[in-house]
């Protein structure tokens, strides 16, 4: 039986309970269900206490530092806080005489072997040294933790943010001393670009969240700085003469070498950043979906249209970067991206197709469809379905 209809029952039992004994007892029994049915910790985000240190831990002090901790009664105070969907943060801080040490891991294990180290580094009047705290040094071990998690579309334009905006006015400041307000005029920069100013103050964020979640500072700056989400504008589709005139322009001589991978993006809806992914599998076009968190690798597989089999019959072996291409869409129009032709693929399928196909196509919305939609489907079925779509 399952847990839900456990309640059901025991709540109808409740309901016809004759005596508090029996009433005692059912309470009893449902709050043990719902200590099964709801994860760890949803009654409580955040937990704090204090923090004991075993011999062990203790014995990798050196002397002197370690006569002071167990004087002091060798605890800390410890604050256990969500710091994700699934994972939470442990924060060990140690407020005496003057001193405030603390050390933050996800890991309780390397947040006390992080507060030793700290703890032992103030006790010696050894700080760390300033060297290895500065905006540079800490942006690029976030950086290079980074990479491989992300697309490297987005690792290069995050890159490019930083040495432009945050590296020239914060390289070899100490992290330490860095305040909310210096921040502000960083993002000032850019205050007239909306989006940049989105990514700027998102990349800072994450290098002092790292820096946090590291024990290397107390608190991060940036939330004191108002996030503010670019309102995006609605991108509308090229219309069925903007269409024509379009693949009329890729036959000239002046486009024919950009042909195929623009229209790589008009027929099969590519992300600028997927087409130099894609490769032709019999009837379907397959490419890695640039859009999966954490580095995951995930590939798209779109059947071909009536109009995409007519017009590409082979790929380049090296086919041209989004820059590239943004270049060349612009001479054709001058105040659209090529973007809009993602969009105008969607807008046409959704014609003549019902979402969640259009969305497997497109690759959106993969933790929704994933077991429930795509298996079920087969190859016959989603070629006969983009036979339905006509530009």
């Amino acid at each position: 039986m399952k847990i839900s209809e456990k309640i059901i029952n025991l709540s109808a039992r409740l309901l016809l309970a004759a005596d508090k004994k029996e009433i005692i007892e059912i309470s009893s029994e449902l709050n043990d269900l719902a200590q099964i049915a709801l994860p760890e910790n949803d009654f409580e985000s955040e937990q704090t206490g204090f923090l004991k240190f075993t011999k062990k831990e203790i014995s990798k002090m050196p002397k002197k530092t370690r006569e002071i901790f167990l004087a002091n009664g060798a605890v800390a105070h410890v604050r256990k806080r969500k710091s994700g969907a699934y994972t939470y943060c442990y924060d060990i801080r140690w407020r005496k005489n003057g001193y405030d040490i603390c050390a933050s891991s996800t890991d309780l294990e390397t947040a006390k072997e992080r507060f030793i180290t700290a703890f032992t580094h103030a006790m010696q009047g050894e700080p760390i040294p300033t060297k290895q705290l500065t905006v540079d040094k800490i942006a690029e071990e976030w950086f290079s933790c980074r990479k491989g998690r992300i697309t490297a579309e987005t690792y290069k334009h995050y890159y490019n943010y930083y040495k432009r905006y945050i590296y020239p006015p914060l390289a070899g400041k100490n992290i330490r001393n860095i305040r909310s307000a210096e921040l502000m005029k960083i993002l000032q920069q850019v205050d007239d670009k909306k989006r940049a100013c989105e990514d700027i103050r998102s990349i800072l964020n994450q290098i002092f969240n790292y820096a946090y979640y590291n024990g290397l500072i107390t608190h991060n700056p940036v939330k004191l700085i108002e996030f503010i989400k670019y309102q995006r504008t609605t991108r509308t589709a090229l219309t069925d003469d903007e269409i024509r005139y379009f693949v009329a322009k890729l036959n000239e001589p002046e486009f024919a070498e950009y042909r195929t991978e623009l229209l790589l993006e008009l027929y099969f809806g590519l992300r600028p950043c997927e087409v130099e992914t894609a490769r032709i599998d019999g009837d379907f076009l397959i490419a890695r979906n640039a859009k999966r968190k954490k580095g995951r690798i995930e590939y798209k597989r779109i059947p071909f249209s009536r109009m995409a089999k007519e017009s590409i019959t082979s790929i380049p072996l090296v086919l041209r970067k989004t820059e590239r291409l943004n270049q060349i869409f612009k001479r054709i129009f001058p105040d659209k991206t090529q973007y809009v032709l993602r969009h105008t693929f969607a807008t046409k399928c959704q014609e003549f197709v019902r979402q969640e196909i259009v969305d497997i196509w497109l690759g959106d919305n993969s933790e929704r469809l994933i077991g429930q939609t795509y298996t079920h489907f087969s190859d016959a079925f989603m070629l006969s379905e983009m036979a339905k779509v006509k530009y």
